[in-house]
């Protein structure tokens, strides 16, 4: 689902690509 919202370019722009990468790393880090 992160994967095709980072392919939206309108999503990128809203910054939901790096808010959802963001998300992922958390859950890797923790």
């Amino acid at each position: 689902m992160c994967v095709y919202a980072c392919l939206n370019l309108c999503c990128l722009l809203l910054g939901c690509c790096l808010r959802c990468i963001f998300s992922v790393v958390k859950l890797y880090i923790l």
